[in-house]
C-alpha cells in the first residue's frame, strides 16, 4: 500500500511539473500598441505618395501618439521625418491656421528627430542619424525652391553619396536616398543624372514592393526623359508609373500620367499621330478625375484638349 501510495503521489508530482513546464510562458514584451503605430505610419507615407494630405496627416497623427505613448524613440524619429515630406509637399501659408499636432515647420521636425534619435537604442542611432542626414539635404533643396539656401548640386551629392554605404541595409531610405539626390540634380536642371537616380530608386522599390513609390519613380524619370527630349524613352518610362499606379489602384496617379502622356507626346515637333494620341490621354485623364471628384483637374485637362484638337 506504501508503494501504492508513493507511486501515486509521484505520478501526480510529475504530471503536475509537466503541465507546468508546456504551459506557454508569459510574454517578456508587448508589441500591440508598436504594430498600430507602424501600421499608421506605412498608412501614412503611402497617403503621401497618393498625394492624399488629409489622410496622411491623420495617419502621422495617430502613429504619432501611439508611438510617444510607448516612447519608441526610433519609430517617433521616421514618423517626424515622414511629417517633413508632408510639410515639403503640402505647405501652408498660414500656420497659424493649421490644425496639426506635430511641430509645423520643417526645420522644428527635424530638430525633434534629432532628439528623438538621440534617445534611441545606441545600435539603432548611427542608421537614424544618416536618415537624418539626407532628409537634411531634401529640406536644403525645399529652400533652395523658396530662394533661401545657395548650397550647391556637387555638394549635395556629396553629402548624400557619403550616406550610401549607411543605408546600404535599409532600402527604404536609401531609395529615399536616390530620390533625394535625383531630385536635387532635376532642380538644377541636371535631367540626365536625375533620370539615373530615379531609376535606381525604382530598382529598389520593386525589389522590396513599395508599389506606390514604384509608380512615382518612375513618373519623375519620365519627366526628367521629357526635359532631356528623349520623347520616345520619357513615354516608354512612363508607361511603366502608368503600370504600377494602376496596380496600386491610385487613381488620381493614373490621370496625371495619362496627363503627363499627353504633354511629352505634344514636345518636339508632333505630328497629327502624336497630336490625336495626346488628345485621347487627355480625354481619358479628364474621365477618371470626373469618376473620383476632382472636377477642376478635369476641368484643366478639359481646356488643355479644346487646344490641341
Amino acid at each position: 500500500m506504501r508503494r501504492l501510495k508513493l507511486s501515486g503521489a509521484l505520478f501526480c508530482i510529475s504530471v503536475f511539473l509537466i503541465a507546468c513546464s508546456s504551459a506557454p510562458k508569459r510574454q517578456m514584451v508587448y508589441s500591440d500598441i508598436t504594430s498600430r503605430a507602424y501600421e499608421n505610419y506605412e498608412k501614412a507615407n503611402g497617403a503621401i505618395v497618393r498625394g492624399e494630405y488629409d489622410k496622411a496627416e491623420k495617419y502621422l497623427e495617430d502613429a504619432y501618439a501611439l508611438a510617444v505613448s510607448v516612447d519608441k524613440n526610433d519609430l517617433i524619429c521616421k514618423i517626424l521625418l515622414s511629417a517633413v515630406t508632408y510639410r515639403i509637399q503640402y505647405p501652408v501659408v498660414d500656420m497659424m491656421e493649421l490644425d496639426f499636432r506635430l511641430p509645423v515647420s520643417v526645420d522644428a521636425l527635424l530638430s525633434d528627430a534629432k532628439v528623438a534619435a538621440s534617445l534611441s537604442d545606441e545600435k539603432q542611432k548611427p542608421v537614424l542619424e544618416s536618415i537624418i542626414r539626407v532628409y537634411e539635404c531634401r529640406a536644403k533643396l525645399f529652400k533652395a525652391q523658396n530662394d533661401e539656401d545657395s548650397i550647391t548640386n556637387s555638394e549635395i551629392q556629396k553629402l548624400l553619396d557619403a550616406e550610401i554605404k549607411n543605408l546600404s541595409k535599409d532600402p527604404y531610405y536609401l531609395a529615399f536616398l536616390y530620390r533625394t539626390k535625383g531630385e536635387w540634380s532635376s532642380f538644377l536642371m541636371n535631367y540626365k543624372d536625375a533620370a539615373e537616380d530615379y531609376e535606381k530608386a525604382a530598382e529598389i522599390h520593386t525589389k522590396n514592393r513599395y508599389l506606390y513609390e514604384i509608380a512615382y519613380d518612375w513618373y519623375l524619370c519620365a519627366t526628367c526623359r521629357s526635359k532631356e527630349g528623349r520623347k520616345d524613352e520619357a513615354l516608354k518610362t512612363i508607361q511603366m508609373a502608368l503600370k504600377y499606379d494602376r496596380d496600386a489602384e491610385n487613381t488620381s496617379a493614373i490621370a496625371q500620367d495619362y496627363m503627363a502622356a499627353a504633354y511629352i507626346l505634344c514636345k518636339k515637333n508632333p505630328t497629327d499621330e502624336d497630336r490625336k494620341s495626346a488628345v485621347f490621354y487627355a480625354e481619358r485623364a479628364a474621365q477618371i478625375y470626373k469618376s473620383i471628384g476632382l472636377l477642376n483637374q478635369a476641368e484643366l485637362c478639359e481646356i488643355w484638349i479644346e487646344g490641341n484638337r
